[in-house]
């Protein structure tokens, strides 16, 4: 099943009071819907919202994450005040908060604001660990770096959280950092646009999450290059790290809509690069030299 978040059934509304005034455009709705591989083709179809009927509102709801029996949903929402409108702050934002639903019968309930929200700062872009004991999210609040870092919170066995800890100058600028995701294999990607990377919001991957206490294996940050990011937004990248097969958004030029998904799959390179190896003042030829290709951070191709 795939999850995503878009404003598709709401995309007639014309009066220009009901729609986001950032973008006017609609608000945004979670929606899911079945994906079939054909002839190595990923079809979608039967997309729907009916399980999603409590947690979507007349505001935004996107950015969702489930744990791996299927259960619990965690969820970004605008912030709402007791008259379930839209609630700002001092500045008049309207700051975003995580919220965490339980499955019953088909229907997402129980729906509870997590406790280390707050009014005056947004969190969002939920993500878990592997094991599910962890929870990833994006957040201003005050410790950050930039305008937006991305932070960890341990999930306990009582269903409580613990305390909200930055991931550091490793992963996090004075620009935005957003949308985690954390493969299988423990790898953590994120889209950036403080990075080296190739204009606005690119795709990062690090190994920062595969490092145990005491181990002296340097922490590396890769940009994921194209076709994965271009000069647009790229952002919200999910890997079935088993199959090397899914999914990513963009608003890069050639797309149906602002923002596209685009899916992909285990592709064997079939590329390849010939040339002479020489001395960089006689011009002479070299034998026998070791050729690597390496991307802007001297890592490996």
């Amino acid at each position: 099943m795939l999850y995503f978040a878009s404003s598709r059934v709401n995309d007639t509304i014309t009066d220009p009071k009901k729609l986001y005034q950032w973008n006017k455009e609609p608000f945004l709705d979670i929606h899911q819907a079945k994906v079939n591989l054909v002839d190595e083709k990923k079809i979608v179809n039967e997309v729907e919202s009916l399980s999603f009927k409590k947690v979507n509102s007349k505001l935004h709801e996107a950015s969702v994450a489930i744990s791996n029996d299927g259960k619990t949903l965690y969820f970004t929402r605008d912030n709402f005040n007791r008259k379930n409108k839209a609630a700002y702050d001092d500045e008049g934002t309207s700051n975003l908060r995580i919220y965490q639903a339980t499955l019953n019968k088909g229907e997402w309930t129980n729906i509870t604001d997590l406790p280390f929200n707050a009014d005056t700062f947004s969190n969002g872009s939920p993500a878990l660990s592997p094991d599910g004991k962890t929870l990833y999210f994006v957040s201003d609040r005050p410790e950050s770096i930039g305008q937006t870092d991305i932070f960890k919170v341990s999930i306990n066995n009582d269903g409580t959280y613990g305390s909200p800890i930055n991931l550091g100058r490793d992963i996090n600028t004075e620009g935005r950092e957003n949308f985690p995701f954390i493969a299988k294999d423990s790898t953590l990607y994120f889209s950036s646009d403080a990075h080296l990377n190739l204009g606005l919001l690119d795709i990062f991957e690090s190994n920062i999450l595969k490092i145990k206490a005491n181990d002296t294996t340097p922490i590396y940050l890769k940009n994921l290059g194209a076709p994965y990011n271009s000069g647009f937004d790229d952002f919200g990248f999910f890997i079935d790290s088993d199959t090397n097969m899914g999914y990513f958004s963009s608003n890069r030029e050639g797309g149906k809509g602002s923002d596209d998904i685009y899916a992909f799959g285990k592709y064997d390179c079939k590329q390849s690069i010939t040339g002479i190896t020489k001395d960089k003042i006689s011009l002479e030829p070299l034998p026998e030299v070791t050729v690597k290709l390496m991307d802007e951070s001297r890592q490996n191709y």
